[in-house]
């Protein structure tokens, strides 16, 4: 309806070869000097738009993220640790702010970059298909020195329905992020590097989130429980890619990458 009044909404179709491809497609077709990012699953404030604008004009920036909330209930919030939370999208930045670094930066589903980013470092990488495309973009435009900033004032809310919020779907979440971040690493850092990386991350979950898990098992903690399996689920996807990396002939897992794809969600989680 709107395409047809105003002229202000052109969709486009996907070409059925997962989200990445769909996010470059649509940046072959537009041809604005900014580009927005927002997924189909998030509601956003009337402003959002506005304020990521405004931020990038008054503070120079090239790339420009907000703030994302998880539309839950405030039952299933509370049943929720951090890193589950995080899992999910929440991004709950509390002040404006100019000095980004790999851990502090704009994620993709609340973003504004302008185009001559993607001119200086490329489009996202296709070959990233179970999710964080948006990061490798991020720290590939941080590593060529583009300025990057983050505005509380920019809201959107994820919406999920209740029946992702399970031990399945967190598990799920947990092995792609794991997956992703290996393969992230492993273009910036080489080899050896994430190898070592890989083993600190090994180290980390024997001697601290084991024995964490334990503790909280103990004391029914279960947001503390479900946060510990999420970092454990993490440690093994990265792991599992690292070797798959490291010789694709003797840990190549091609059926179980490909499980961990956006458009294999459903099939994974036994859905239909």
């Amino acid at each position: 309806m709107i395409q047809r009044s105003h002229g202000l909404v052109r969709s486009i179709e996907g070409e059925g070869k997962g989200y990445t491809r769909a996010l470059n497609l649509g940046l072959a077709k537009s041809d604005g000097e900014w580009v927005a990012l927002f997924d189909d699953d998030e509601l956003a404030a009337p402003d959002w738009l506005k304020e990521l604008f405004l931020f990038a004009q008054e503070r120079s920036a090239l790339c420009v993220g907000g703030r994302r909330e998880l539309a839950l209930t405030q039952d299933v919030l509370s049943g929720l640790g951090p890193v589950c939370r995080a899992l999910m999208g929440e991004f709950l930045q509390k002040e404006s702010t100019t000095k980004c670094h790999p851990k502090l930066h704009p994620y993709g589903g609340n973003m504004l970059i302008k185009r001559s980013v993607f001119d200086a470092v490329g489009v996202f990488d296709e070959a990233m298909r179970t999710g964080g495309c948006d990061r490798d973009l991020v720290l590939r435009a941080m590593n060529a020195g583009v300025s990057m900033g983050l505005t509380p004032m920019a809201v959107v809310q994820h919406i999920i329905p209740s029946q992702r919020v399970t031990p399945e779907h967190i598990k799920w979440y947990s092995l792609q992020l794991g997956n992703s971040i290996a393969y992230i690493d492993w273009r910036r850092w080489g080899r050896m590097k994430t190898c070592m990386a890989c083993v600190a991350r090994i180290g980390q979950a024997l001697l601290v989130n084991i024995p964490l898990f334990l503790v909280a098992y103990i004391q029914r903690d279960l947001p503390e429980i479900q946060d510990r399996k999420a970092l454990l689920w993490r440690a093994v996807a990265y792991s599992q890619k690292t070797l798959s990396l490291l010789s694709s002939r003797l840990f190549g897992q091609d059926s179980y990458f490909s499980k961990l794809e956006f458009r294999r969600e459903r099939e994974s989680m036994g859905k239909e």
